[in-house]
């Protein structure tokens, strides 16, 4: 069964994004979706670019390929303004430095693209999504009506393992106290999010359904019954 504001971009090319939309695709980890915000970019020669948070310290903005895409139900000029802060938020990490953790605690990004949050320690390509939208004042999801499911553990676990990895090979190009520096810094890091293991977790798919809902916020009962059309969608057009 197909959700009708669920498209594949070799049916429904990403010309027909109205400013911004939400990216759902196949992940690293197999069996998990991945998820990122499309938006219109004026300035480059691709009309539509991804801007997603791929890992630690590896925020993206590039060319869209594969990933199928949620037409929001928001009205234009939200979307169009979620475009805008999209372009903010490129220019606010050109190094692609956002943290990667597992808890989220309703941040948001700014309108001169930073992430504020109080108490959180970064985000997953998910929640990027979810701070994207919020900084617009736009809630996908009744967040902090969210479950504790004892399922999520084991990706939890293998994204801290992702984390990890994608460190070492940040520090394999440094020297001397720049290393040391780093090494500190992500072994603090590393184990906060160790921390956070068991803490609940919004799926991409959840998020992509609830995006296409008719109206947001969406709660768990609709986007966890939705979700799992999204994935086996995908996961068969793989």
């Amino acid at each position: 069964m197909a959700l009708p504001r669920i498209h594949d971009p070799t049916s429904r090319s990403y010309k027909e994004i109205k400013h911004a939309a939400i990216a759902v695709g196949v992940g690293a980890l197999p069996g998990v979706l991945h998820a990122g915000v499309l938006f219109f970019d004026i300035r480059g020669k691709h009309e539509v670019m991804l801007l997603h948070l791929g890992m630690h310290h590896a925020l993206r903005c590039e060319e869209p390929t594969g990933y199928h895409w949620v037409e929001l139900s928001i009205i234009p000029e939200r979307a169009r303004l979620i475009a805008r802060l999209c372009r903010k938020i490129e220019q606010r990490y050109p190094d692609g430095k956002l943290k990667y953790a597992l808890s989220y605690t309703g941040g948001a990004f700014a309108a001169d693209g930073a992430y504020l949050t109080e108490s959180g320690r970064g985000l997953t390509c998910v929640t990027f999504v979810l701070a994207v939208f919020a900084g617009q004042g736009v809630s996908l999801i009744q967040s902090d009506a969210w479950p504790v499911r004892d399922e999520d553990k084991k990706a939890q676990l293998a994204i801290v393992a992702l984390i990890e990895s994608e460190m070492k090979k940040n520090q394999a190009g440094l020297e001397g106290a720049e290393l040391e520096a780093a090494r500190k810094e992500d072994h603090e890091h590393l184990e906060a999010v160790r921390k956070e293991v068991g803490c609940a977790r919004f799926r991409a798919e959840e998020v992509a359904a609830a995006g296409a809902s008719p109206s947001t916020p969406a709660d768990f009962t609709y986007s966890s019954s939705q979700g799992v059309i999204v994935k086996k969608m995908l996961l068969k057009a793989s």
